[in-house]
């Protein structure tokens, strides 16, 4: 049965009648009848039939109406306040909701901040971010080009950057770039894919680039519009000569005798641009002579490789106070030769533990 047909029909009924019921002793006490006349069918018949005054009638009536009308105002009353909990409660819901996406997402943003990974941070200088169509020997390739300054966070060391992807897929020639820590690095991307992008000439390409660093991680740079230079000059390739990339983790300077300077430490090297191991055999210092025999590696293409490096020379008089720059220029077997970018060296601060003569 209808709930509503119930609540507005079936109970008033139910609820008239016990009224009625209730009202005839009432009407058997206003009429001086017995009540034990009233139990009988005649009595019944008798105070049914018995005159009453019209104001009798009209008092019952309203009477009975008055309690109906209460009862049918406390079923409204009862059905908004179950209507009106029941909208409390889908707001809780939603508001319960809301607060634990926020407590995620700050989470998220906290245990972002509190990672001690290195982080990558830039921003692209909008007016010099643009694609174009070019070529790799008969094929058409696509060239990204842009231009951004990068920093870095979470790190004391060289970040360099030695592959780019669009969409999951890898640069074939992306120009490697290396972020010093601590610095606002103005830098140039780019990527040059063949067989070229699928994008429509002349319109933009809306992209996020991802890099990958020397030890494998990768980082998101932001999103950006990278403008179309359909039917423009295209600028040249770059070259793929090998290079040789090192990150310093550990290093520091020393005198080993009055007129001998020991570089020692220890760092990462990724070598590019090869297609085969490269044995090393040898180093050079800019502007100075090596005076020591140098302990050789052998590097595989692309593949981080971590060592010890010690390098003894001559020639140089750096000052106690002052950080000693050089630069290194690695020789493999067959005489060709690698250089790594300047680098300064500070005085260690126990040389004695290096083989060096103490302070």
């Amino acid at each position: 049965m209808n709930q509503k047909f119930v609540n507005e029909w079936v109970k008033p009924g139910v609820l008239g009648t016990i009224i009625m019921l209730a009202g005839i002793p009432i009407t058997a006490w206003a009429l001086n009848q017995p009540m034990r006349s009233v139990l009988t069918f005649a009595g019944l018949k008798n105070l049914w039939f018995a005159p009453v005054s019209a104001w009798t009638v009209l008092f019952a009536i309203l009477a009975v109406g008055f309690v109906a009308f209460l009862y049918r105002n406390a079923l409204a009353r009862a059905e908004e306040e179950k209507a009106h909990v029941a909208l409390l409660r889908d707001d809780a819901g939603i508001f319960q909701d809301q607060i634990k996406r926020i407590r995620r997402d700050h989470q998220t943003e906290l245990a972002a901040l509190k990672s001690k990974e290195p982080k990558l941070h830039g921003v692209w200088i909008p007016t010099q971010t643009y694609w174009a169509l070019g070529g790799h020997g008969n094929q058409p390739a696509t060239q990204v080009v842009g231009w951004m300054d990068l920093t870095s966070s979470n790190t004391k060391e060289n970040i360099i950057l030695l592959a780019g992807y669009i969409n999951g897929r890898r640069a074939q020639i992306f120009s490697n770039l290396t972020i010093k820590p601590g610095f606002v690095n103005k830098s140039q991307v780019f990527l040059f894919f063949w067989p070229p992008l699928e994008v429509k000439n002349g319109e933009p390409l809306e992209t996020t680039i991802v890099v990958e660093d020397q030890f494998n991680r990768k980082y998101e740079l932001p999103h950006q519009a990278f403008h179309s230079t359909a039917g423009q000059q295209q600028f040249p390739v770059p070259t793929d000569e090998p290079k040789l990339h090192l990150a310093w983790r550990f290093v520091g300077w020393c005198w080993t005798d009055v007129d001998e300077v020991m570089i020692t430490g220890d760092g990462t090297l990724v070598l590019d641009n090869v297609k085969e191991d490269i044995m090393f055999t040898g180093v050079k210092v800019e502007g100075a002579e090596v005076s020591d025999v140098f302990d050789g590696f052998t590097l595989k293409p692309s593949e981080p490789y971590f060592t010890g490096i010690s390098v003894k020379f001559k020639g140089m008089k750096p000052k106690d106070d002052v950080p000693l720059k050089a630069k290194l220029t690695f020789v493999d077997l067959r005489g060709n030769k690698y250089p790594v970018d300047e680098y300064e060296f500070r005085l260690l601060e126990h040389p004695e533990n290096f083989g060096g003569i103490p302070f």
